[in-house]
């Protein structure tokens, strides 16, 4: 998912000036521990997000700094240090609350399943989750817009624009919406403010197409 967390947002905020804290504090701790498994779980996570940390420019980065998918590898770390912690004292009590925490995020991955069942079902799930991210209120109301769906399109189209004004392509968006909804009107207002933008050439020929 996109969380709408890029890199100006997360400027804005101030996060940027205090979350390394947390990193300084936790790796302190693992280097004090000198626990040589502990260790390695940690520089496994560290270096399955090494490519998207933000030292090196990416597409993504620009609508957000933070996915799901960034930390599918590095989890390898998190299961490598838990079970080495897990080893340190196996008693029953310790064994059966594993079998418990695995049973329930093993039920937590099941139902997460449904959200990525179809463009649909993964765009509104986007929208609950990040309801400030752009990306997801445009790719929703392009998955509503191609149902037909116009009605319920529109505000998520709108919300989109809101939150992120300078993207043509989210203007384009809700042009074709609006023109679905014979609000010509409207829509040639979003074109023209599109038309100003930078766009890539495949949105600066939508935008040239439905002029015509």
């Amino acid at each position: 998912l996109a969380y709408g967390r890029s890199p100006l947002v997360i400027t804005a905020s101030g996060a940027i000036y205090w979350t390394w804290i947390i990193l300084v504090i936790v790796g302190g701790c693992i280097a004090l521990l000198r626990r040589r498994w502990l260790t390695c779980g940690a520089l496994i996570f560290v270096v399955g997000v090494l490519p998207v940390l933000g030292l090196t420019t990416f597409t993504f980065e620009q609508f957000s700094t933070v996915a799901d998918r960034y930390v599918y590898l590095s989890m390898l770390g998190v299961a490598i240090a838990a079970a080495y912690a897990v080893s340190l004292r196996p008693t029953r009590v310790i064994i059966t609350l594993c079998v418990i925490v695995l049973f329930l995020l093993g039920v937590r991955s099941f139902n997460q399943a449904g959200a990525w069942s179809d463009r649909l079902a993964l765009y509104r799930h986007a929208v609950a989750v990040a309801p400030d991210s752009y990306v997801a209120q445009g790719n929703l109301a392009a998955v509503l817009n191609h149902r037909g769906d116009n009605d319920d399109a529109a505000p998520h189209a709108a919300r989109a624009v809101e939150l992120e004004p300078r993207d043509a392509s989210m203007r384009l968006n809700y042009a074709i919406i609006l023109e679905a909804q014979h609000r010509y009107a409207d829509a040639a207002r979003q074109l023209d403010a599109a038309e100003r933008l930078p766009a890539p050439p495949q949105i600066s020929e939508q935008i040239a197409s439905l002029r015509k």
